[in-house]
């Protein structure tokens, strides 16, 4: 079992300059056991405690010198750990240790500077929720449904939580009088899925929704979405087509079974439609493009066009379905906007919007200061308030 409070104790005796020869050799064998991502949550606990009142400059190569000095690499250290020395220290300088952030030093070295934050409030991840609005108007919040429930039996359909997604069962074709119609809501900070009653799946993603028959019973499935959602259809005996329509765009989806990824938000210029599986028709008024797998169009509204891109990355385009933020060389605004979903703040830009732009591929149940931390975000000053508001400050 690992003796934390030990290692603690041993880890302040060495920042001291007050750990004995046999303390140290101690010390480098409790560390020595450790796996190298709780030996970086070690360290990264370390620095907070002693580096929150102070204001000295942090040199990456005295920090890499310091870990190799207790970790006692050159003195009986199993190799392994020897390769991992250089990341525990870039964690060290780059991740944002509560209310701490790292930005460059403007002498242009290798320092880094360690600069308090105005404040120490944090950003929780997101997570599974989402509002369901019934042809009635009646608004079920389902997150506090459970992981199974009974919404309604309606037009000869029951609507029910199976497993945390809502499913739609045909259970008597009799009883149906008039199609009616089901809207499904994530706000931010929120995502989730639904079977529809052909056997369709739809994941949402935040601040999303999607408006659908309880029952198909045209002679084509049509729904409508904005945000961004993931579909699955389900191929039918007859082929009847499924159409999915971009909310207040005149862009349309023409699919039978397929598998393809739509992002719709309202607050950017692009629809982006991307493939994975099958075969996609996607229109804009008089413009029509025909997908195969792997390709994204993509469609501007205002400048009314709808172009091909045959080089998208696709696990990237889906790293949300796998709950990871995914950016490369992304414009911070952008980057802001994806994150806000996520984490439910809204973005204050206080002077010009910096021009930064970030790479990497990240966990979405970190909290919103690890991301920035890990995103290398150590040119940028910003400030969380208890409103839920991110300043990015740019003076």
């Amino acid at each position: 079992m690992m003796n934390t409070d030990r290692i603690d104790y041993l880890l302040r005796k060495y920042h001291a300059s007050k750990i004995t020869a046999v303390e140290r050799e101690e010390l480098s064998s409790l560390l020595e056991e450790l796996p190298a991502d709780v030996l970086i949550v070690v360290f990264q606990e370390f620095m907070e405690a002693h580096l929150e009142h102070s204001d000295r400059a942090l040199d990456m190569g005295d920090v890499e010198r310091d870990i190799r000095a207790i970790l006692n690499v050159d003195r009986g250290m199993r190799m392994r750990w020897i390769s991992v020395v250089a990341s525990i220290a870039a964690m060290l300088v780059l991740v944002s240790i509560g209310y701490w952030m790292f930005v460059p030093d403007p002498g242009g070295s290798d320092r880094v500077e360690v600069v308090r934050d105005k404040g120490k409030e944090d950003l929780q991840p997101g997570g599974e929720g989402a509002i369901l609005t019934l042809s009635d108007g009646t608004k079920v919040v389902l997150d506090s449904l459970g992981n199974s429930a009974v919404i309604q039996n309606t037009d000869g359909v029951r609507i029910q939580v199976v497993d945390g997604q809502i499913i739609y069962r045909d259970i008597d074709e009799r009883s149906r009088t008039k199609p009616l119609m089901n809207t499904m809501a994530t706000p931010k900070g929120r995502r989730h899925q639904i079977v529809l009653s052909d056997g369709t799946r739809v994941w949402l993603n935040a601040e999303s929704n999607i408006t659908y028959p309880v029952v198909f019973t045209a002679e084509e499935r049509r729904v409508s979405v904005s945000g961004e959602a993931y579909f699955e259809v389900v191929r039918q005996p007859d082929n009847k087509p499924f159409m999915v329509e971009v909310s207040d765009t005149q862009t349309s989806i023409r699919v039978l079974g397929t598998k393809f990824n739509v992002n719709a938000y309202r607050d950017q210029d692009d629809i982006k439609t991307t493939l994975l599986e099958g075969k996609v028709e996607v229109a804009h008024r008089t413009l029509h493009k025909t997908l195969a797998p792997g390709q994204q169009a993509i469609t501007n509204v205002e400048k009314e066009n709808v172009r091909v891109n045959n080089h998208v990355d696709v696990n990237s385009v889906m790293a949300w379905r796998e709950n990871r933020f995914s950016f490369d060389d992304t414009p911070l605004y952008i980057v802001m906007k994806e994150l806000s979903r996520w984490y439910g703040f809204e973005t204050i830009y206080q002077g010009e919007i910096p021009t930064y732009r970030y790479s990497g591929k990240i966990d979405k149940n970190l909290t919103f200061r690890q991301v920035i931390g890990l995103l290398g975000a150590t040119n940028m000053q910003y400030e969380i308030n208890s409103d839920k508001q991110v300043t990015i400050i740019n003076n």
